[in-house]
């Protein structure tokens, strides 16, 4: 099939099936997505969930970068906790930590830990959140200290 046939060939479908964003249930009940994919019986596959993990991962990282105008002078292990509860939490949610992102742009990092730590999201998803704390506290991976 060459480039014009094609062309014509994903606008028909496109035509026939619509192109949405967010899951929807098509014509049968089926929950689906994007042109007509079928997530009830075909699921993702792997290339698709890394595809939209990297999408995601990258706003999750533009987005603390918004937020940190000296987030690339935090150590590693610190910048990695903080993409990692804003991929959690997105970008709204951690807004609402005020005190936690002040302390940060204090470099005091403690009390920033603790912010996380005296929270609801603790509560939510207690393993995790100690781990990012102790992470963002002492500026290393949890296995380095």
């Amino acid at each position: 099939m060459n480039n014009e046939d094609e062309t014509k060939l994903k606008n028909l479908i496109i035509r026939h099936e619509g192109f949405r964003t967010h899951i929807y249930l098509d014509s049968v009940g089926k929950l689906t997505i994007g042109v007509g994919h079928n997530l009830t019986d075909l699921g993702l596959t792997s290339s698709q969930v890394n595809l939209i993990f990297e999408d995601d991962l990258q706003r999750a990282i533009d987005d603390v970068e918004s937020i940190f105008p000296g987030f690339k002078e935090f150590s590693e292990a610190r910048r990695a906790a903080l993409i990692d509860m804003i991929f959690n939490l997105g970008k709204t949610r951690f807004l609402e930590f005020k005190k936690m992102i002040e302390a940060i742009k204090n470099e005091d990092w403690r009390k920033a830990s603790n912010e996380m730590l005296d929270s609801a999201w603790a509560t939510q998803v207690p393993l995790r959140v100690a781990e990012l704390a102790r992470m963002v506290k002492f500026g290393t991976w949890d296995n380095e200290k």
